[in-house]
């Protein structure tokens, strides 16, 4: 994958260093651990609460992840987030795609944007996470609860000022001589507050560009390191053949979520089929061939049946071969990191 690198001239980064105060508090938030860290765990999940701060004022908004950490042979859905009157109004929220670690568990995060009404005391409400196994089904669903968390909201009037009252009015003063100080202070405080909009601008520029490159790759690329990591972790040759189904299902639900923007991971294989039966998306081989692998995964997912040598690879193929027959460059996914750029084929 090409990157793009723009050079800031020199004379930009003077500036910088000498408008240091300007750029240092945007550095140091982003080197800043999370203000509050809650760590939930029950059975095959951890959860943890995030929020990058414990006090703030009416004009300010509050960022809370929700992190969860499960076995990939589990299933879980995301809490709605409880509103009323005397709590947050969540102004944004999306779920960062998920991913595999090398704990053989998934990392799903779900990324919150507050924001207070009036200043007083706010609580992050309690957020409940459903999770089962994928072999039990979500009939037999069980729970893991976050405890709702304070949070300290301020007046931006400060103290000092509520009880606020208007002075007389000054006699009048003497006219100071004539002289060039405040032009030449207009001038130069104008001249400085143009130089400081370019470098601020030059740099929110450069790391938003370079952000951009980095953190993208195609969908396909992304599901090619995953079927390469699957093939690294030998699991046929230590006899764990319902795990290495159940990952290399998941890879290709996920691809086509991805790819084709179908919820695939959080639907059963009968209510994934009906979606994809409707849509346009696919031709009818396609198709076809997404219900075949997918009822040969359930069998030995669900039924305990072990299959042999050839069957094995017929799968594995069937899933990379998809993939290589709806490749688009042009559907991009976030990738996560430290994850390498995936090779053409696998």
């Amino acid at each position: 994958m090409k990157r793009r690198v723009n050079k800031i001239p020199v004379f930009f980064f003077i500036l910088a260093w000498a408008l240091v105060s300007c750029s240092d508090s945007g550095e140091k938030k982003a080197a800043e651990d999370f203000a509050i860290n809650k760590e939930y765990e029950r059975g095959p999940i951890k959860v943890n609460l995030k929020a990058d701060k414990k006090e703030l004022t009416i004009a300010e908004k509050l960022n809370v992840d929700l992190e969860i950490r499960i076995d990939r042979d589990h299933e879980i859905e995301m809490p709605d987030f409880p509103e009323s009157e005397q709590q947050f109004k969540v102004a944004d929220y999306h779920d960062a795609p998920s991913r595999l670690l090398d704990d053989k568990q998934v990392l799903y995060v779900r990324k919150y944007v507050l924001e207070p009404f009036l200043s007083g005391d706010y609580k992050i409400p309690s957020l409940k996470v459903l999770f089962w196994s994928k072999s039990e089904g979500r009939d037999k669903a069980h729970e893991i609860e976050t405890e709702a968390v304070d949070i300290k909201v301020n007046s931006i009037l400060a103290e000092d000022m509520k009880d606020l009252a208007i002075a007389d009015i000054s006699g009048p003063v003497a006219l100071p001589p004539p002289d060039l100080t405040i032009p030449l202070l207009i001038g130069g405080g104008t001249l400085f507050l143009i130089l400081v909009g370019a470098a601020v601008f030059m740099y929110f520029y450069y790391f938003k560009e370079k952000k951009k490159v980095e953190l993208t790759v195609p969908a396909h690329e992304l599901a090619y390191d995953q079927l390469e990591a699957l093939i690294k972790e030998d699991l046929i040759a230590k006899g764990e053949y319902k795990l290495f189904y159940f990952v290399l299902s998941d890879i290709l639900r996920h691809y086509i979520e991805n790819r084709f923007r179908i919820r695939a991971p959080e639907q059963t294989t009968e209510e994934f089929l009906e979606d994809v039966k409707n849509r346009d998306a696919l031709d009818s081989e396609q198709k076809s061939l997404l219900t075949d692998f997918l009822a040969h995964c359930d069998l030995v997912k669900f039924a305990e049946y072990v299959p042999e040598g050839p069957e094995i690879e017929k799968a594995f193929n069937t899933c990379r071969d998809f993939i290589q027959a709806t490749e688009n460059k042009e559907v991009q996914v976030v990738q996560p990191e430290g994850t390498e750029a995936a090779h053409d084929t696998v």
